[in-house]
C-alpha cells in the first residue's frame, strides 16, 4: 500500500510539472509560430534579450522547444558567451562531456562581468543540449558564441565576424539573442551595431525584434487597448501605430556611450521612428514584469580564482571609467569568504568577531578607496534574496558594530529582524535608524506597521 501511495504522489506531482510546462508552451505557441514564419522571408532574425530576465529565457525556453525550430533554425547566435571558447560550446552542445570548469569559462571569460553569472545562462545552453538529444546529428542547433573575450575588441564587429563566418558565407540561418541596444538600425551616423553592419556589407535584410514596452505610458497603453494587443503577441512596426512613434518612448531613462561622451538616450534617439529601428516588437510582458530576476545563488563568488579574475578585471574598467561601483561589490564578497567570516557566520560571537575584525581591518588597508557599508549592505539583501536570512542578520549586525553612526546600517538590520519574524528586534533597529536620521520615511512606515500588529 506504501509503495502505491509513492507511486501515487510522485504520478501527481509529475503530472502537475508536466501541466506546468505544457501551459506555458502553449501560451507562447502563437507568438512563437508567428516569429519562427519570419524565416520564410529572412535567412537571420535578432531578438532583443532583456538581460537576467526570468520571464524573458522562461519564453525563449518555449522557442527553442517548439518542434518548428530545429526546422528553421540551425545557429543560436548569443551575447551571453566568448568566441574564444566556441569549440568548447560545440562540445557541449552536442552532447559531449565536457568538465564544468571548462563549460562556464564561455560566459564567465566575457569582455562583460557579473551580467552573465545568473542561472538563467547556463540554463540556457543545457536547454538547448537536450534539445538537440532529440534531434539527429545533422539537424541539431548550434550556439555561437559571439562577444569578445576583452573590452579592448569591437564587441558588435566581433559577433558580425562570428556571423560572416559561420551564418552568411555558410548560406545558413540563424537567430541572434543580443541586448536590443545592439540591434538597433540607425541611431547616429558613426554607430555601427551588429545589424548595420550586416545590412551594410550583404545584399539582404535581417528581422529585429524590441522587447520592451512602458505599458505605464498613456498613449503605449492606449494603443495596446485600440488595437487589442494581448500579451504575448508579435507587433509589427509597419503596421501598429507604434511604428510611428519616437524610438525615443521606447528607452527609457539610460545613456549611451558616444565617441568617450555618456549621452542621454531620448536625445541619440530624437526624430527617429521606432519603425526605422526594428521591424517589430515583442510584447511578453510589462517592463516590470521582465524586470524581475531571480537571485543570484549564494554559492556563485566561491570559486577564490574566479573571483580575483574579476576583481582585476573590475579595477581594469575602473580606470577606464566604464563602471565604478563593481570593485566594491566584489571585494566585499572576497571579505566575506574570508576564514573570519566564515567562522563568524557560523557563530557570531566575541571570539569570531574578534578574529573577523583584524581580517577587516588588513582588507581595509589593502582597499582603502572601497565604500564598505554599500557594498556589504548589497551582499545583506542579496542573502536575504536567497533565503540566507540567518547570515544576512549577522552580516547586518557586523556592520552596525563597525559603523554605528549610520542610520541605514540599523535600518537594514531591522528588515532583516522583520524578514525573520523577529518583531521585537525589528522594532529596536527600526527606531534606533530614525533616532539617527529623523527623516528615515522608510522606518516611519515600518514602525507604524509592526506596532499595529
Amino acid at each position: 500500500m506504501k509503495k502505491i501511495l509513492t507511486l501515487l504522489v510522485f504520478f501527481i506531482n509529475s503530472w502537475g510539472l508536466f501541466a506546468q510546462i505544457n501551459n506555458e508552451e502553449n501560451t507562447y505557441h502563437q507568438v512563437n509560430r508567428d516569429l519562427l514564419e519570419k524565416f520564410n522571408q529572412y535567412s537571420i532574425v535578432a531578438v532583443g534579450e532583456v538581460h537576467q530576465s526570468t520571464l524573458f529565457h522562461k519564453w525563449l525556453k518555449t522557442l527553442v522547444n517548439e518542434k518548428d525550430f530545429s526546422k528553421r533554425v540551425q545557429n543560436i547566435v548569443v551575447e551571453f558567451g566568448t568566441s574564444t571558447y566556441q569549440s568548447v560550446m560545440d562540445d557541449f552542445i552536442s552532447g559531449k562531456d565536457v568538465p564544468d570548469s571548462s563549460f562556464k569559462k564561455c560566459w564567465r571569460e566575457t569582455s562583460q562581468m557579473l551580467v552573465w553569472d545568473y542561472t538563467v545562462y547556463e540554463n540556457f545552453f543545457r536547454e538547448v543540449r537536450k534539445v538537440n538529444q532529440g534531434l539527429p546529428k545533422n539537424k541539431q542547433i548550434r550556439v555561437l558564441l559571439g562577444d569578445p573575450p576583452s573590452m579592448d575588441i569591437d564587441r558588435d564587429l566581433n559577433a558580425y565576424e562570428v556571423i560572416k563566418k559561420e551564418v552568411i558565407d555558410k548560406k545558413q540561418t540563424a537567430f541572434i539573442v543580443y541586448g536590443c541596444m545592439h540591434l538597433q538600425r540607425r541611431i547616429y551616423e558613426k554607430y555601427d551595431g551588429i545589424v548595420k553592419h550586416i545590412e551594410n556589407k550583404n545584399p539582404f535584410k535581417i528581422f529585429s525584434i524590441w522587447t520592451r514596452i512602458n505599458t505605464r505610458d498613456s498613449l503605449l497603453h492606449t494603443i495596446l487597448n485600440e488595437e487589442a494587443i494581448k500579451k504575448p503577441s508579435l507587433i509589427s512596426t509597419s503596421k501598429s501605430r507604434m511604428g510611428n512613434l519616437e524610438y525615443a518612448k521606447f528607452l527609457g531613462k539610460g545613456m549611451m556611450r558616444i565617441n568617450s561622451k555618456w549621452t542621454p538616450w531620448e536625445e541619440v534617439a530624437k526624430g527617429i521612428l521606432m519603425k526605422d529601428v526594428f521591424n517589430a516588437i515583442l510584447f511578453i510582458g510589462s517592463i516590470e514584469e521582465l524586470s524581475y530576476n531571480d537571485p543570484l545563488p549564494e554559492n556563485t563568488y566561491d570559486d577564490s580564482v574566479y573571483l580575483d579574475k574579476l576583481i582585476k578585471k573590475a579595477f581594469e574598467m575602473k580606470k577606464m571609467e566604464l563602471r565604478n561601483d563593481i570593485p566594491d561589490y566584489l571585494i566585499a564578497h572576497k571579505l566575506i569568504r574570508t576564514k573570519g567570516f566564515k567562522e563568524y557566520f557560523e557563530k557570531p560571537d566575541d571570539k569570531n568577531k574578534n578574529l573577523l575584525d583584524g581580517e577587516f581591518k588588513k582588507m581595509k588597508e589593502n582597499y582603502p578607496e572601497i565604500k564598505w557599508i554599500e557594498a556589504l549592505n548589497d551582499i545583506g539583501y542579496e542573502l536575504l534574496n536567497v533565503k540566507a536570512t540567518k547570515k544576512a542578520i549577522a552580516l547586518f549586525e557586523f556592520v552596525v558594530m563597525e559603523y554605528p553612526k549610520e542610520a541605514g546600517t540599523y535600518d537594514s538590520l531591522a528588515e532583516a529582524y522583520m524578514k525573520a519574524g523577529n518583531k521585537e528586534l525589528a522594532i529596536k533597529n527600526y527606531e534606533k535608524s530614525l533616532e539617527l536620521n529623523p527623516q528615515n520615511t522608510n522606518a516611519v512606515e515600518q514602525l507604524k506597521t509592526l506596532k499595529s500588529k
